[in-house]
Parts: structure tokens; sequence; C-alpha cells
């Protein structure tokens, strides 16, 4: 956790979507889990149709931005990889990180 420069993540506007929607994934899946042992009790029987369909499109919206905070380098403006990154064919050795 040393080697990620946590400043840079999170002044990223893309990547903090992404860590906040898969963050309230996580929480959402969660809840479920614990419907689902009977820790808790949440009865949705009573929630319309419509509104079962805005949170299956809530959740898409939420998957969606969780995969581009995933395959986004934080470290360049944009969504794209520096062009040293898009050239490269191995991933970069440890040793050479720090010089980097």
């Amino acid at each position: 956790m040393n080697k990620i420069n946590w400043k840079v993540r999170f002044r990223n506007s893309v990547w903090l979507s992404g860590f906040i929607s898969q963050t309230l994934i996580l929480i959402q899946a969660i809840i479920v889990g614990l419907v689902g042992l009977g820790v808790i009790h949440s009865d949705l029987a009573h929630v319309d149709v419509w509104m079962k369909w805005l949170l299956g499109i809530f959740n898409l919206v939420l998957a969606y931005l969780s995969y581009l905070g995933i395959v986004i380098d934080p470290s360049v403006e944009g969504v794209g990889d520096s062009r040293r990154v898009l050239e490269r064919e191995t991933p970069l050795p440890e040793e050479l990180k720090e010089h980097v």
C-alpha cells in the first residue's frame, strides 16, 4: 500500500467515481448478504416495480463507473494511458519503478 500514490488517485475524477461506485456496490452486497442470513430484515414486496427498475439502472451505472475506475491510469489526464505505457510489451520491473 505504500507504493500507491493515493493523492494522485483521489484527484482523478474518473478513478474517484469508480472507487465510490465500488464502495457503494460493496455496501449493497453486504446488506443483501445480511438479509439472506437473516441478520437484518428487509421486505421489498411493498416497493413498486418502477422503483425496482430504477434501482437496477442505478446498479448498472455504478458497475459501469467502477469498471472505468479499474482501467484508468490515474497518473495521466483523461482515460488513456501514457505513451510510455502504450509502447511497453511487459510490465515494468520493480527495480526500475523507483526511477520513473
